[in-house]
Order: structure tokens, then sequence, then C-alpha cells
């Protein structure tokens, strides 16, 4: 306080009073902002979330671009399952602060969990990206994060596993527009993943679809050529489509693969 009076006894342009008046409340808010912080981190660690929420946001109360702050509050909300209100404080602290890794990685594991496969892994890539370039900032929460682009793939193939069991529960459920939408994003995100090739085949054949079926049949048969079950579902397709010819054709090879193969009879 006696600090304060003597700064008001100085002859100062109202301009450079007003900005020096602007630092301390600014530097007073701060650290208020810095001690419910810490306040929250020790309730969250005391396992009393709810206060870790409370003191977090007060926090970001006294200082609104505290991206850690955000965080915090966000792991606190993703420890209770509270996925929509923890994206948007990470999507706060993003924005804050664009080299935020821990946030890329965090984000990038609820999206997981939410079937956005395509946003999650776009932020693993990103933060990724701000790993090799600068090297990890801090290892805390970070042990689901991508180390290198052979974890970003192995990533990728898990959660095309995933969405591949999702259009299985949709195909199962006769939703076969859904499940081939589904099917469609594991081929995306695995490549050669033949089952949902296989599966989505079967899906656009149910929808009468038999173009888009036979290019999906004849993706599994690129990639596993003795498969008997795609020329005949290929074979099968042709045929619904008039080209009896080549119909025969893959009927013959589906035979030659397996004699057990039954060669239906030419169908209307």
């Amino acid at each position: 306080m006696r600090t304060f009076n003597k700064l008001l006894q100085v002859k100062l342009h109202p301009f450079m009073l007003l900005s020096v008046l602007s630092l301390i409340f600014f530097s007073a808010c701060s650290s208020k902002a810095e001690r419910f912080l810490n306040k929250g981190i020790t309730q969250v660690q005391n396992g009393q979330y709810d206060k870790g929420i409370y003191f977090f946001t007060e926090s970001i109360r006294y200082d609104s671009l505290y991206a850690k702050a955000f965080y915090h509050r966000a792991l606190v909300r993703k420890k209770m399952n509270c996925y929509t209100e923890a994206l948007a404080d990470l999507n706060k602290v993003l924005e804050l602060d664009t080299l935020f890794q821990q946030a890329y990685a965090t984000r990038g594991e609820i999206k997981g969990i939410l079937h956005d496969y395509y946003g999650s892994l776009d932020d693993y890539k990103k933060g990724l990206a701000l790993y090799t370039k600068y090297g990890l900032q801090n290892t805390t929460d970070l042990d689901f994060f991508p180390k290198d682009s052979n974890d970003i793939v192995q990533i990728q193939k898990q959660y095309s596993k995933a969405i591949l069991q999702s259009g299985l529960q949709k195909y199962s459920s006769n939703d076969y527009v859904s499940a081939v939408s589904d099917f469609s994003m594991a081929i995306l995100l695995g490549p050669e993943n033949i089952e949902a090739y296989y599966l989505s085949g079967n899906a656009q054949f149910l929808l009468y679809d038999f173009e888009g079926a036979i290019a999906n049949y004849s993706e599994v048969i690129a990639l596993q050529p003795e498969q008997s079950d795609a020329y005949f579902a290929r074979g099968y397709a042709k045929e619904k489509l008039g080209q009896t010819i080549s119909a025969s054709k893959d009927y013959s090879i589906a035979r030659s693969l397996d004699e057990r193969t039954y060669l239906p009879k030419q169908t209307n």
C-alpha cells in the first residue's frame, strides 16, 4: 500500500499512470489465477474433482487467457466423462496457445473415445508435428501420446478396427446405409482392411448398389487373390447387372479355388 501511495505522488502522464495501474492489476489477477490453479491441482490429486473444477474455474475468472487453467479443467472433465465440456476447454486452450502439445494429445484421445476418428488422428498428428519440431515440453498425462509415425500407424489401425465393429453392429441391425459409411471410414483408416471391403460390398449389394459392391469385392480380390467368396460374390453382383459372361468367369474361378462353392442358377 505504501508503494502504491508513493506511485500516486509521482507526477506521471495520465496515459502512463493508467498503463502502470493496469500492469499492477493484471499482475495481481495473474497471481490469484495461479494460486487458484495450484489449489485445484491439489484437490484433484486428493480425488476431489468437483472442488478441482471450482478452483480451475476461479482461476479462469481471474485470468480468462490462462491456458493452463482451461487445460487442467479439461483433464478433470475427461476423468468425469464430461467429454463435451472437456472438448470445449481444450478448444479454448489451443485457441490461446497453438503450441500446447498436451492439449492436442488429450483432445485426440477424447475424440477417439467419441468415435471422431478423423478428428482424433488429426490432433495426434498435429501434436506429433510439434513433438518432432520442439521435443516434448511436458510429459505429464502423455502416456498415450504417439512418439513417432509408427505409433500413428498403430493408432490408425486401432481406430479402423473400432469403426469396423460399429459398422458390423449397424449391419446386424439392417441399417446398411450407415454400415457402408462406417465400412468406408474403416477402409480410409486402414486401406488394407480386407474385411471392411468385403462387408461394404455385402451391404451395398443389399442396397442394390451392385456396381459399388463389385468395386469392393474387386479390392478384396486384389488384396487376397485366393479369396473364393469374393469371386463368387462379385459374380453374383455382375449377374444382377446382366453381365452374365463376366459373372460366369468369376464363378469358375471361385469353383477352382474351392470346390464346395455353390454355383447359383441364372437369376433374372
